[in-house]
Parts: structure tokens; sequence; C-alpha cells
């Protein structure tokens, strides 16, 4: 026990760990996740971990049910840091955009937009469709995408003419940032 400790606490520092002990400090820590009373500690040392805790996706998708909410917005936090591996999950953060809790929907923002490309699709439906929150959070993300969001310019379009203030504004920026790759106008 001793000695899993100390290699935990190596990693949190970033020093060197053989790879497979890494691998197995991961594993470790997706078990974690199904215990409430550890949950969090696990979540932190996998947020921690990064990009290396590609292995724990689908451990933090099967616990976002049971996380209180406070514990999704670190997985959510954890999915994003991981990156491109974490595309499993794409569905569920952009149906977060919808949440009670603004915060949450703000950090699946975040976490669509390091996790890559492959999220561009999912972001049509609440650009249409979704409710103000949704729109504005969208374009944000379509915004710091840049112009690697420019399939996406036709569906900006009806964001700009919006009846809420606050989605004609994001919707401008985005529209600003996809057409000519810069996140702020002049």
């Amino acid at each position: 026990m001793c000695r899993r400790f100390i290699v935990f606490l190596l990693v949190l520092q970033g020093f060197e760990v053989h790879a497979g002990e890494k691998e197995k400090l991961v594993k470790q820590l997706s078990v974690s996740l199904r215990d409430p009373e550890k949950r969090m500690a696990a979540l932190l040392a996998l947020l921690d971990a990064g990009n290396e805790a590609k292995s724990a996706v689908s451990d933090l998708i099967n616990a976002l049910p049971t996380a209180t909410s406070n514990e999704k917005e670190v997985i959510v936090a954890v999915l994003g840091k991981i990156g491109p591996a974490s595309e499993p999950a794409i569905p569920i953060l952009v149906g977060f955009f919808d949440d009670k809790n603004g915060f949450l929907g703000i950090i699946s923002a975040i976490a669509l937009v390091n996790i890559g490309d492959k999220s561009l699709p999912f972001l049509v439906k609440p650009l249409l469709c979704g409710s103000d929150v949704a729109k504005q959070l969208a374009c944000e993300c379509c915004r710091l995408f840049g112009p690697k969001a420019r399939p996406l310019g036709l569906f900006l379009i009806p964001c700009v003419f919006d009846s809420s203030p606050e989605v004609r504004s994001r919707a401008e920026r985005a529209f600003y940032a996809v057409q000519f790759g810069k996140a702020n106008r002049p």
C-alpha cells in the first residue's frame, strides 16, 4: 500500500514513473470511481494524469449518472484534459449545455474544444434548436475552434439574427473567428 502511495505522489509531481506503473495506477483509480467515498480523490488524480488517463474514459462516462454536481464538473474536466481519446463522451458533453448548473455547460464547451474536430458535427443541433444557453455555448465552441469550424458557418447565421442579444453577440464573435481566424474583432 505504501509503495502505491509513493508512486501516486510521484505521478502527481510529474516525476518519471515506469509506464507500467502509470497504467496500473490509472486502472486502480478507475476502479475507485465506483466507490462514492473515493471518487473525488480518484478524479483529482486522473485530472493530474491528463492524457495518460485514456484508459479511464469508459469508467468516467459510467460514473456520470451517479456523480454529484461537483464530481460531474471534475469528470468533464478530466475528459477534456484527456483530449481526443474522450470522443465517446461527446454527445453527453453537448447534453450538459442545458444543465441547470451553468458552470458544467462551460466546462463541457471547453472539453469539446480540447477533444477536437470530431465534436464539431454535434454542435449543429444546439446551434439550430437549442436553448439560448445551449446556443451561446455552441457559438463559443465555434469561436474557440476558429477556422476549423468553418463548415458550421451556415448554422451560425440564424444565431446572428436570434431574438436574444446574448446569442447574437456570441454568434457574431464566433462567425468572425470562424471566417477570419481571429478570436476577437479588431
